[in-house]
C-alpha cells in the first residue's frame, strides 16, 4: 500500500460526544482553508519565521539527498506518464501540472516541487505543534514540534535514496487528521481523508487512529458507522484512481513480503536500516510509555498495524515509507526531553485529552 515495489528490481480524546453520522461528511475544500489558517492562532511569529528557515533547510536537503526514480521522474509524474503504484498518488503532481504551466518556464518543474515540499514541511510544524498543545501539557509545545524534523531528517535524508513528491504531504496530512480526531472537527477529518486519499493510499490508517482512539468509549454502532463511511471513501477513492490511470504501466500493489522476512530474521543490510528508523526515536516508547496521555498511548497501536501491513505490501528497509508514523513516535521523545529540559516536569503528565 504506502511502500514502493522494490526500487533495484523496478528502478485526545473524548470521543462520547462524536457527532450523528448524518453530519460527519459535511466538510469543504473551503473550511479545510479556513481551518489552515486557524492552526496558526496561538503560534508567535518568531516561531512561524523558524519553522519557516527550518522547513527551507530540511527541503534543501531533502532534494539534495535524494534522486528521481528513473521510472517515475518528476515530470513523468506532472505529465501523468509515471507508472503504477506511483502515478496515482496524484494530488501533489496534479498541482505541480498546474504550476507547470504557469510558472514552469519561468522557474523549473525541480523548483516547483521544491515550493510544495517547503509548504508541506512548514505545515507540519505548525499541525504538529497544534496537536502537541491539543493533546499533551508540554510547556513549549512549538519547541517540541521542531523534534519532528529529526526523524524526518532520518529517514528522508541520512537514508533517503529517492524522491518522491507525496513523502511529506503524507506526513502533513495524517498529522492534520490525528488533530482533527483530538479536537473532534468530523468536517475537517473527513475532508483530510479524502484529500490524503488523492495523495497517498496509507492515509487509510487514519481509520486504525480513530478506531485505537474511540475504542470502549463510543457506542459501537457509532464507532461502527465512522469506520464503514471511510472504508467506502477509500474504496471509491482506490476504484476511481484505478479507473483513471488504467492505461498506466506497472501494478498497483507490490507485494515484497519474501525479502521483509529475510530483513527481519536475518541480519543484513535491511535489517540495519529498519533498527536506525527514525533515528533510533523509537527507543523512547518504552521510556516514556506511563508519562503518555492516554490518547496518544491508544494511537501507538497504529504502529504494529502499520509495520503489519508494510510487511506484505512494502520494504521495510525503505524509510521513507513511515511518513505516517513520525508524528505517532515522536510525542514520547518530546515528552521526555522537554521533561529534562523544564523545571515543571510534573506538568508534562498531565493532558487535556484523556481517554479514562
Amino acid at each position: 500500500m504506502g511502500g514502493q515495489p522494490n526500487p533495484d528490481a523496478r528502478a485526545s480524546l473524548d470521543a462520547a460526544t462524536l457527532p450523528p453520522m448524518p453530519h460527519a461528511v459535511r466538510g469543504s475544500a473551503s473550511s479545510l482553508v479556513e481551518r489552515s489558517r486557524a492552526l496558526l492562532d496561538g503560534i508567535p511569529r518568531v516561531w512561524l519565521l523558524f519553522y519557516g528557515l527550518w522547513a527551507f533547510l530540511f527541503t534543501f536537503l531533502h532534494f539534495a539527498a535524494n534522486q528521481e526514480n528513473p521510472e517515475a521522474t518528476l515530470r513523468a509524474l506532472t505529465d501523468f506518464e509515471a507508472p503504477k503504484p506511483f502515478q496515482p498518488r496524484v494530488l501533489v503532481p496534479l498541482l505541480g501540472s498546474w504550476l507547470d504551466l504557469a510558472v514552469g518556464r519561468v522557474i523549473g518543474l525541480r523548483s516547483i516541487y521544491r515550493v510544495l515540499d517547503f509548504i508541506a514541511c512548514f505545515g507540519t510544524l505548525v499541525t504538529f505543534s497544534r496537536l502537541l498543545r491539543k493533546t499533551t501539557a508540554l510547556p513549549n509545545p512549538q519547541f517540541g514540534s521542531l523534534l519532528l524534523l529529526y526523524p524526518m531528517l532520518w529517514n528522508y535524508c541520512v537514508f533517503g535514496r529517492l524522491l518522491y513528491p507525496y513523502d511529506i504531504p503524507a506526513i502533513l496530512f495524517f498529522t492534520l487528521g490525528l488533530l482533527a480526531i483530538a479536537e473532534r472537527r468530523w468536517h475537517l477529518f473527513y475532508v483530510v481523508f479524502v484529500v490524503g486519499g488523492l495523495n497517498r493510499e496509507t492515509i487509510c490508517f487514519l481509520t486504525v487512529a480513530y478506531v485505537a482512539s474511540a475504542w470502549g468509549k463510543v457506542a459501537f454502532r457509532t464507532l461502527l458507522g465512522h469506520v464503514s463511511l471511510q472504508l467506502a471513501l477509500f474504496a471509491g477513492l482506490k476504484l476511481a484512481l484505478g479507473w483513471v490511470f488504467a492505461e498506466n504501466e506497472g501494478s498497483t500493489v507490490g507485494f515484497l513480503l519474501q525479502r521483509n522476512l529475510t530483513a527481519l530474521t536475518s541480519v543484513n543490510i535491511d535489517t540495519a536500516r529498519l533498527a536506525l528508523a527514525f533515528g533510533l526515536l523509537w527507543v523512547f516508547i518504552p521510556l516514556a510509555w506511563r508519562k503518555l496521555p492516554s490518547f496518544h498511548r491508544r494511537l501507538l497501536w497504529v504502529v504494529p498495524a502499520f509495520v503489519a501491513a508494510m510487511t506484505v505490501f512494502g520494504l521495510l528497509s525503505e524509510l521513507r515509507i513511515y511518513s505516517e508514523l513520525l508524528p505517532i513516535v515522536t510525542v514520547p521523545a518530546a515528552i521526555l526531553l522537554s521533561e529534562s529540559l523544564v523545571s515543571r516536569p510534573e506538568a508534562l503528565t498531565e493532558s487535556p485529552v484523556r481517554a479514562s
